[in-house]
């Protein structure tokens, strides 16, 4: 089965299989390609795809051997960033923003609610 094809059936087959697998993974892709034994899903780098794909990964893998009779490899990759499984390409912070972060949280009394109803506490704060 030639690449083309196999992206098909393999698409087709994965909808089937799991629409809920289909809509929240490989829907959200921006590029599916075939080459050799491998299927690369190309993500835009604001999309967090690493957990779902971990979790659909064994799924679409027993679908890519059921359709080509070979292991196939699939890969996800962030566009502009490194592959999904590798979490190290994140920018440095600086630990004095990082520290006025946690404070302004710890001062928001939404915060302090939930945390007399939940007790708990901050260990790491990012700007969205």
């Amino acid at each position: 089965m030639n690449g083309a094809a196999l992206k098909d059936a393999f698409l087709a087959e994965a909808r089937k299989s799991s629409m809920v697998m289909y809509s929240s993974l490989l829907a959200q892709a921006q590029r599916i390609d075939v080459d050799g034994n491998q299927i690369k899903l190309t993500f835009a780098a604001s999309q967090k795809c690493g957990a779902t794909f971990e979790k659909y990964k064994p799924n679409l893998e027993a679908i890519a051997l059921r359709l080509a009779g070979r292991k196939i490899l699939i890969l996800a990759d962030l566009v502009g960033k490194e592959p999904v499984s590798s979490e190290s390409g994140a920018a440095p912070v600086d630990p004095a923003k990082k520290s006025a972060l946690k404070e302004q949280a710890m001062a928001d009394p939404s915060v302090q609610a939930l945390f007399e109803v939940f007790p708990g506490d901050i260990r790491d704060v990012e700007e969205v």
